[in-house]
């Protein structure tokens, strides 16, 4: 994720790839949501410990899931739950989504090319060259976008709403995901509400003073790596 960092080199640039740097496994959110939770005090992410409590209540072998499915989509519905829950909070987070979105810096998808398309390009995945794997970024990244775009206006709804909304993309991200339900879509959008206000009520007690303690974390650890505008 430096890459990025070190090939932004004016103002705008420097913000987006601030935001962009503080999401990573090593020193930025990522640590405590994937890896060490703060609150708990172990090796074990905050996201992935609520996850595996999540579904000791949906139980998604019943759908014949492999566990790294049950464990992605037991993920996502905590993550998303979360965003629900900190935006409840403060609807102008919420804004600031759709917004950043809409209007980030044209720079950023020609920066994630610059930064990355080489490396992928050596991957040697099948038809992945180097101008392909510029294609490929530019159009995720755009594509990307758009969804940040409504999910940010999703968040801005009343919790209700906002739930209703997002188990709707949940739904939508799992058919790409799995490539077919094997069930009927009604049954998974029933099972994306419920498994959002589960994962609310899993969380509440101890969200906030992990999201508290994870941002004192990043900045200390931005900071103490140089990485500041």
């Amino acid at each position: 994720m430096l890459k990025f960092w070190d090939n932004s080199h004016n103002r705008f640039a420097k913000a987006v790839a601030f935001g962009f740097v503080s999401h990573n496994a090593e020193f930025g959110a990522d640590v405590t949501a994937h890896h060490h939770s703060l609150v708990f005090n172990i090796n074990e992410g905050y996201v992935i410990i609520k996850a595996r409590d999540l579904n000791s209540h949906l139980n998604l072998q019943q759908f014949g899931f492999p566990k790294e499915v049950v464990d992605e989509l037991s993920h996502d519905l905590i993550e998303f739950a979360l965003d629900i829950m900190i935006t409840q909070q403060n609807k102008r987070l919420a804004a600031k989504i759709s917004n950043s979105a809409m209007l980030r810096s044209p720079e950023f998808p020609l920066i994630l090319a610059k930064s990355y398309a080489e490396g992928l390009a050596q991957q040697n995945f099948p038809g992945i060259n180097y101008p392909a794997a510029v294609k490929l970024i530019l159009q995720t990244e755009n594509e990307f976008r758009k969804s940040m775009i409504s999910y940010g206006q999703a968040l801005m709804q009343e919790q209700d709403t906002a739930i209703n909304l997002i188990a709707q993309q949940l739904v939508d991200l799992a058919k790409a995901f799995l490539g077919e339900l094997p069930a009927p879509e009604a049954v998974f959008l029933e099972l994306a509400k419920t498994g959002l206000s589960l994962s609310m009520q899993i969380c509440a007690p101890d969200f906030y003073t992990e999201l508290d303690k994870t941002i004192n974390f990043v900045s200390g650890q931005l900071a103490g790596s140089g990485i500041s505008y």
